[in-house]
């Protein structure tokens, strides 16, 4: 018969072992884990899972872009028919209408080369022979034909010149000298007396002509100033 005092001891032996313990939270914990893995619970394992494992749809749009690629770098067999799709993009491009910027670029050199035939009437309508511009100024000296009544008179002025000088033949010779200087003297000064001045000025006309006009007084022109002709006479502008 057990007494009193056995009841420690057997308390003593019945006691878990703290190892034992540990252990078996251990074994719990893990357990817990792994099922919160496996159900998704915990969000590291998820994106884990999303970014090492491809999704459905990158499955279904990889077959889509080869099958677009090689339709792109396919060409017609030899002797077809068809025509390979990037035959028909180039066609279609150039088809396509112009920029605006490029349809007024050749509307410009349009107009450009249209101008020149534009401007010829212009210049042939402008051209005229009444009006252009002084291309020179001449006095001209012309003597007239002279009377005779000069020579006459210096021959007198110079016979009664030389009749002063000397006496007996040497007076007859002064005034037969004196007389032929004064004739010569006197048919000279009335060559002068008696010249004709005269101003003659060129004009280069608009149209390519060339005319001269005669004054008897300054015309009052200058080389190189434009004129045209009012009424047969030339004026400035």
């Amino acid at each position: 018969m057990s007494g009193p005092e056995t009841l420690p001891s057997l308390l003593t032996q019945r006691r878990l072992n703290p190892l034992i313990g540990a252990a078996a939270v251990s074994i719990v914990v893990a357990s817990l884990a792994a099922v919160a893995a496996i159900t998704g619970v915990l969000p590291i394992s998820k994106a884990n899972q999303g970014g090492t494992e491809p999704t459905a749809a990158q499955y279904n749009a990889q077959p889509a872009t080869q099958a677009e690629t090689q339709a792109e770098t396919q060409t017609s067999a030899p002797g077809s028919t068809t025509r390979p799709p990037a035959y028909d993009r180039q066609y279609a491009q150039n088809a396509m209408p112009q920029a605006p910027a490029q349809q007024q670029q050749q509307q410009q050199q349009q107009q450009q080369q249209q101008q020149p035939s534009q401007t010829e009437p212009n210049t042939a309508a402008r051209a005229s022979h009444t009006a252009g511009h002084v291309s020179g100024v001449q006095a001209v000296e012309s003597e007239k034909p002279t009377s005779g009544l000069g020579a006459v008179g210096g021959a007198v002025v110079g016979g009664l010149l030389g009749n002063q000088i000397g006496s007996g033949n040497g007076r007859i010779l002064g005034t037969v000298a004196g007389a032929a200087a004064g004739g010569f003297g006197g048919n000279y000064a009335e060559k002068k007396l008696n010249t004709n001045k005269s101003y003659r000025v060129s004009v280069q006309m608009d149209d390519g002509s060339r005319r001269t006009f005669t004054y008897q007084n300054p015309p009052g022109v200058e080389v190189g100033q434009r004129v045209h002709l009012e009424r047969g006479v030339l004026v400035t502008g």
